[in-house]
């Protein structure tokens, strides 16, 4: 988590409140050799396309082990972000 939250912060990580994991990475059910994992940012305010592409190009384009699924919690359904916020770990807190 350490070198994930390294690249956050990498990221245009001042444009953030908060960045969190989630996934079976974080939370270790259903976890395979290629899953990935849920990189949740919760903007100040909505992302553009071209901003939260930036950020996944950057996960992409990384040296990290794992694919990182990058998602903007402004963006999600409100079923799924209560998934995401039961089961996170803080990668990033705001600045």
């Amino acid at each position: 988590m350490k070198k994930i939250g390294r690249r956050c912060k990498e990221s245009c990580a001042t444009l953030y409140q908060n960045t969190s994991a989630f996934s079976s990475r974080v939370h270790g059910r259903h976890l395979r050799k290629f899953s990935d994992l849920g990189l949740v940012v919760c903007p100040k305010e909505s992302l553009s396309w071209q901003r939260i592409g930036k950020l996944k190009d950057a996960f992409e384009y990384s040296d990290l082990p794992i694919r990182v699924d990058v998602l903007d919690l402004s963006d999600v359904s409100e079923e799924f972000r209560q998934i995401v916020l039961k089961e996170h770990q803080v990668v990033q807190e705001a600045q």
